[in-house]
């Protein structure tokens, strides 16, 4: 049974808006119209952080029940609507090139963020059912997509489930494992000393298991 929308609050909703600079969190284009979305799917949920601001466009794809059409899960809509709201802050901050530095940074650490979701999104189409009716879909579960994989996911040990699963360490780690040097390597002095060491660690830990 749908639960009841209950409306967001004119203030909660006007602060909302404005800490997103009335733009799409997922597309940036400040030219669309815009509307505030429940990350989790909860319409009574109205916590300042389930709240994102999305564009008609980008709030389909979070919707959609379709093979995650653009892999618009909760978790990244999160991340979108976090980064993004650090970029606006970073925004409306006096310093000329801090601010500037700061909402450059906020974009790297968003696209290092993403970058592992190539192969969780990769998986995801291989493996049949397409997680639907999971709780982790909605955001229900309250867990993240990574626990998700490990506790929804079975498989069975063939030479068929083998040779469907091998493009994802075969090709897919690869891409993830350039994807994150790439970035390392262009964008260094805008990440953390913490994040290039996770970054490192990662992709050697890849590079083993791979």
């Amino acid at each position: 049974m749908a639960k009841k929308r209950i409306p967001i609050p004119n203030e909660l909703a006007a602060k909302v808006m404005f800490e997103s600079d009335r733009t799409c969190c997922i597309c940036r284009d400040p030219t669309r119209k815009t509307e505030i979305h429940h990350i989790d799917g909860d319409p009574t949920n109205n916590d300042f952080s389930n709240l994102a601001v999305v564009c008609k466009d980008c709030q389909s794809d979070a919707h959609t029940e379709h093979a995650f059409a653009r892999n618009l899960t909760p978790e990244l809509v999160r991340k979108y609507n976090e980064s993004w709201r650090a970029t606006v802050s970073a925004r409306l901050k006096p310093g000329g090139d801090k601010g500037q530095f700061i909402e450059y940074q906020q974009q790297v650490l968003l696209e290092i963020g993403l970058v592992p979701h190539i192969w969780k999104n990769h998986y995801m189409a291989l493996y049949p059912g397409q997680f639907r009716d999971t709780g982790y879909n909605s955001g229900e579960s309250g867990g993240d997509v990574w626990d998700m994989l490990t506790e929804v996911a079975i498989h069975g040990y063939s030479a068929e489930e083998w040779k469907k699963y091998l493009p994802l360490f075969s090709t897919t780690t690869s891409k993830v494992i350039t994807q994150l040097d790439r970035l390392l390597s262009a964008h260094g002095s805008a990440i953390p000393v913490s994040v290039k060491l996770a970054v490192l660690r990662a992709n050697s830990q890849l590079e083993v298991q791979q």
